[in-house]
């Protein structure tokens, strides 16, 4: 299981916000936050599909049957959907 985000909700947005505005290119926001880049895309991603909802954090892990995850791996695997999808 992933760890938790050391990043509230408004830090996230700020973050996405610095980018959006010009502050500084993916690479220097990341840098300056201390976030890796697939962080920063997985961010923007959510935040640019369910708004602001997509950045909030889980409250509880989400457990998923063995069924689901493999009908998951064959629609990635088929090219229909990406990983993030």
């Amino acid at each position: 299981m992933s760890k938790r985000s050391k990043y509230t909700l408004e830090e996230k947005y700020k973050i996405l916000m610095d980018y959006k505005n010009g502050v500084g290119s993916i690479q220097e926001i990341c840098i300056k936050y201390k976030i890796s880049t697939s962080t920063f895309h997985e961010w923007r991603y959510k935040y640019e599909k369910h708004g602001m909802d997509g950045l909030e954090e889980s409250r509880k892990y989400k457990k998923y049957s063995k069924e689901l995850k493999e009908r998951a791996l064959q629609d990635y695997l088929s090219g229909k959907y990406s990983q993030m999808e």
